[in-house]
């Protein structure tokens, strides 16, 4: 077997970090042993469990727990398999003729652990609830209350201190509330504690056990013994729940140093959180009772209720006016015309959280009103907030513990209250409290940090309790649960309306955009009225005199002034063009048009027979089967089929047969990912030509208007510019996409991605 006693607190260099749930001993006025539920086995037991049993605890461990208690074999056998669902159990049993209480309760699920003490139904001074239900009846206020109950405790347990203990809720320092005492003992009463004193995993374990009780601070510790498993070690046992378990010897010492010889300590927990203690000190050792540690548990769960009943009832008037304040404030939120500008100077708007200061952060802008850090300091304590909190709504007194770049503000901001408004950015609202200077009474002057002390003084509580007084800036008053309510209910209203006016800007700049396109449409409208009028009739003209000029002249005139007049009739031909597609584009764009199933089939036959000519002067030929019926614009569809027959036709090889081939596909990978949809969404009409081809890393500029790759310089004839724009809006007018796929000297595909919805049944 092995000891388990926990050895480590002799290397930890601060007390918040002692292992104190698993201390691998107990306090001498009990045995405890641990049980494998599945197996019965003991597989932990406390070395005084020798003389319990009357036999080496070697030739305990290991052993079935039933044959140790014969008379409860079946109430054990019971709790052990979980017949019975409770978390502890408690048995009278008589061994070596004595009486024992036997309290088991469950570790996990296969570990429960059995603490026995003495039993003895001896007249002991047990608390009267009927008299403390008397008493609660007369106090008029929290401090009042637990002053009655302090006094009556005392009376009843006879320790020498009673103290009713309050945690800040912020830093967990502690404030004597009230306190009853022996004549000639230096009182603690309003006396505040540094929250080292009861370190962060101590206050956890009053959540777990609310009651801590140690008869003898001079008692030795009983170590622990465990079965070692296959690597030759033994598992610690979790004691947080045990009633025996051994205490921190630093908090031995601590107890020590106040001239404690024994305590009890049992936990005031309200709403799941460690709302103080009740601190019970004598001078000599003292043993209690089973009945009274019963009902000295029982108390506590009583100040409990009445502290929690207390507090709503001194709180109601006031969190009324704050309700208040918030339903006038609420209406304004609701005005669509109400601005932040206009929200943050409501005097609502301080009063709900008793601020001198708000901030809102919205979009990258700050509005403040009051007493408030710059914009760019709130800038940086929202990031840091959102950081921090992930979020979530937070508060704290004293700012520049946490965030000591608050120290430069701590005039207006030393207290704040932080919800957020968005979760993806650090919008929020922010209320600010300037600091107060305070005078804190201190039981003792409290050791430095960590650093300061070398680890002999880290690991020795301090020896004086006398009043130590401590002047303190930059911590406001401490914000209220009703402030924290009020204004995570505001910041939850604030939000939808926030979101509601950007609903509204969006709005309204779309409306201010859409006038724009409108004017700007219009205006296009114009300009295609002009060039369809007003220029095509000029150049009409130019054309018609040219020609003339050149079958009736041709002749007389110089071979410099024909070329120049064989250069304007090209550049009208050419305007004629541009003017003509400019003009198919702009038809391209009305989005009232007949829809009606299109056969591909026939369209391209008839576009065959228009560019006959055409195609045989390149020794052409097209091939084409299968394609689909599409529901769609028929010119549309036409002009689309058409200037990609006329774009192989320009840009074909001089020396080599043109041959296109047009057929229904499956759509490519790469035209899928590129365009963005589905696999199983749409189909491809592929039109592929071995033409000259073009670089592909112009694949994304060939379907912008008047973009051209190739001019006379090629030797091929110069476009426009717009014939696969307009085959790109056709695409868009029929709810699909063109992808285009090319290599230099290989030729050209293009893919015409059309939506199945679109597609006909044949």
């Amino acid at each position: 077997m092995i000891d388990l006693t926990n050895h480590t607190v002799a290397t930890i260099t601060d007390c918040d970090q002692e292992p104190i749930h698993i201390p691998g001993s107990i306090q001498p006025h009990g045995y405890l042993l641990a049980v494998d539920s599945e197996t019965g086995t003991i597989t932990h037991g406390s070395a005084n469990l020798s003389e319990l049993f009357r036999i080496p605890l070697q030739s305990i461990l290991g052993n079935n727990i039933l044959h140790f208690f014969p008379d409860q074999q079946d109430e054990l056998r019971d709790y052990l398999e979980l017949k019975e669902n409770f978390q502890s159990k408690r048995l009278l049993t008589r061994l070596q003729g004595r009486e024992y209480l036997l309290n088991a309760h469950r570790v996990d699920a296969t570990c429960r652990i059995v603490e026995l003490e003495r039993w003895s139904d001896e007249a002991s001074d047990s608390l009267q609830i009927a008299d403390l239900l008397d008493l609660i009846k007369i106090p008029n206020n929290l401090t009042e209350l637990c002053q009655i109950l302090a006094e009556h405790f005392r009376k009843t347990l006879g320790y020498d201190r009673i103290m009713i203990y309050r945690f800040d809720q912020e830093d967990f320092t502690g404030e004597v509330l009230a306190e009853s005492l022996s004549e000639g003992l230096e009182p603690y009463l309003g006396l505040r504690y540094p929250a080292s004193d009861i370190p962060q995993q101590a206050r956890e374990l009053y959540l777990k056990n609310s009651l801590r009780s140690i008869n003898d601070t001079f008692y030795e510790p009983v170590a622990l013994y465990g079965l070692p498993d296959a690597h030759g070690t033994a598992q610690q046992l979790d004691l947080s729940l045990a009633y025996l378990r051994s205490v921190s010897p630093i908090h031995i010492q601590y107890l020590k140093n106040m001239g404690v010889a024994s305590s009890l300590s049992i936990a005031i927990v309200i709403g799941n959180r460690l709302w103080g203690l009740i601190a019970c000190h004598h001078s000599a050792p003292r043993h209690l009772t089973i009945k009274q540690r019963d009902s000295a548990q029982l108390l506590g769960m009583l100040l409990s209720s009445q502290i929690e009943l207390h507090e709503r009832n001194d709180s109601s008037a006031y969190a009324r006016g704050v309700e208040e304040k918030l339903h006038r404030l609420l209406p304004a939120l609701d005005q669509n015309e109400l601005g932040i500008g206009e929200i943050i100077i409501r005097p609502e708007l301080l009063e709900i959280a008793d601020a001198s200061g708000v901030a809102i952060l919205t979009d990258g802008l700050v509005y403040t009103h009051g007493g408030t850090p710059s914009s760019d300091a709130i800038k940086n304590l929202a990031f840091f907030l959102s950081e921090r909190t992930q979020h979530k709504g937070f508060s704290s007194k004293n700012l520049a513990g946490l965030y000591p770049e608050a120290e430069q503000f701590a005039d207006s901001a030393s207290g704040i209250l932080y919800q957020p408004l968005s979760y993806l950015n650090e919008d929020c609202i922010l209320w600010f409290r300037p600091g107060i200077e305070q005078t804190i009474n201190w039981a003792g002057r409290p050791k430095g940090t960590s650093a300061q002390l070398d680890v002999s003084q880290r690991l020795t509580p301090r020896n004086s309790f006398s009043a130590w007084q401590e002047t303190v800036r930059n911590v406001s008053r401490r914000w209220l649960p009703v402030h924290k309510q009020a204004t995570e209910y505001l910041a939850s209203v604030l939000q939808k309306q926030l979101r509601l006016l950007q609903l509204q800007q969006e709005a309204d700049k779309q409306r201010a955009l859409n006038e724009k396109l409108k004017a700007a449409t219009e205006e296009l409208e114009n300009i295609n009225w002009i060039s369809m009028h007003d220029l095509k009739e000029p150049l009409r003209k130019i054309q018609v005199l040219a020609s003339r000029v050149l079958s009736r002249e041709a002749q007389s005139l110089t071979e410099s002034l024909l070329d120049s007049i064989n250069r304007m009739h090209n550049s009208a031909m050419r305007m004629q063009k541009l003017l003509d597609d400019v003009s198919a584009y702009s038809h391209i764009s009305s989005q009232n048009e007949l829809i009606e199933p299109v056969d591909l089939n026939r369209l391209l036959a008839d576009i065959i027979r228009e560019k006959d000519q055409a195609i045989r002067s390149q020794k052409g030929f097209i091939h084409y089967e299968h394609l689909p019926t599409i529901r769609g614009v028929q010119f549309q569809l036409k002009q689309l089929m058409l200037n990609l027959i006329d774009n192989a036709l320009k840009f074909s090889k001089p020396d080599e047969a043109l041959y296109i081939t047009v057929r229904s596909t499956v759509p490519t990978a790469e035209a899928l990912l590129e365009s963005g949809i589905g696999f199983d969404q749409y189909l491809a009409v592929s039109v592929k030509d071995n033409g000259v081809g073009f670089n592909r890393d112009y694949r994304d500029i060939i379907f912008k208007l008047f973009k051209r790759l190739n001019n006379d310089t090629s030797g091929h004839k110069e476009g426009t510019g717009i014939g696969l724009a307009i085959c790109k809006k056709v695409m868009m007018n029929h709810e699909g996409y063109i992808w285009v796929d090319s290599e230099l000297g290989q030729g050209t595909e293009f893919q015409l991605l059309f939506p199945k919805a679109r597609i006909k049944e044949s």
